[in-house]
């Protein structure tokens, strides 16, 4: 008999506080394997706080998080290699290039040596041939790009 596949994202009676304003309130839902999903709501409704939460940038105020069965607040280094993150906001060291921002970024994952994996994704997002500019000199879209391959690099 095979095991049942674990969920992806599960989330049980979260709650998330920013002194006295509760941005997200007792949310609770699982995502299957395979499953495509998409959080909506209005502005101000909590999305960013629980992808926060969600992603280690935030600690829940109370309830579980979990990213494949790992808790994200006792495991928050195991969850960050698990996980793929693009921001709203194009957040990007202007004076680095693109590979060095890639390498950086592939290091904090502990991947020291994964030059192949960074050419093949910059390859992919059509921007191999921009790997030696600045950040501060690439279009709007190149930098969204640039996010991307950021959140992929540890596939």
């Amino acid at each position: 008999m095979t095991q049942p596949a674990v969920a992806p994202i599960k989330i049980t009676s979260l709650v998330k506080d920013y002194g006295k304003l509760r941005a997200v309130n007792d949310v609770s839902f699982e995502m299957k394997p395979g499953e495509i999903f998409g959080l909506l709501g209005p502005n101000g409704a909590g999305k960013t706080s629980l992808i926060s939460t969600l992603v280690t940038l935030e600690e829940p105020t109370s309830g579980l998080v979990e990213v494949f069965g790992h808790n994200v607040t006792k495991e928050p280094q195991l969850t960050k290699t698990l996980t793929g993150f693009v921001p709203q906001e194009l957040i990007h060291h202007g004076y680095f290039d693109v590979q060095e921002i890639m390498q950086f970024h592939s290091g904090y994952f502990g991947l020291r040596k994964n030059q192949e994996r960074i050419d093949w994704l910059l390859q992919k997002l059509s921007l191999f041939e921009h790997r030696k500019k600045k950040v501060k000199q690439l279009s709007g879209g190149m930098k969204r790009r640039l996010l991307i391959a950021k959140a992929l690099i540890h596939d």
